[in-house]
């Protein structure tokens, strides 16, 4: 992937968000993934973990497609 240039003065959020985006939608998914764990083993009910892995899986989706689009807005629209 080509790496993009990280001079934003201006736009410090986006700059978080680029460099570590990917890493931190991962996490957010593994600490969902962590936690559906937990509430089954406390209270030992499947249906509790189908549906936290399959929010764990949703928010990954949804996270990494957000970090994409800020790498298109930054790539695109800001100048350089």
């Amino acid at each position: 992937m080509e790496e993009i240039k990280l001079n934003m003065p201006h736009y410090p959020m986006l700059r978080l968000v680029v460099r570590h985006g990917n890493w931190l939608a991962g996490l957010g998914a593994v600490t969902c993934a962590v936690l559906a764990v937990v509430a089954f083993w406390n209270h030992g009910l499947v249906a509790i973990l189908v549906a936290a892995l399959g929010v764990g899986g949703f928010f990954f989706l949804i996270a990494r497609t957000g970090v994409e689009m800020v790498r298109l807005v930054t790539d695109m629209l800001l100048p350089k």
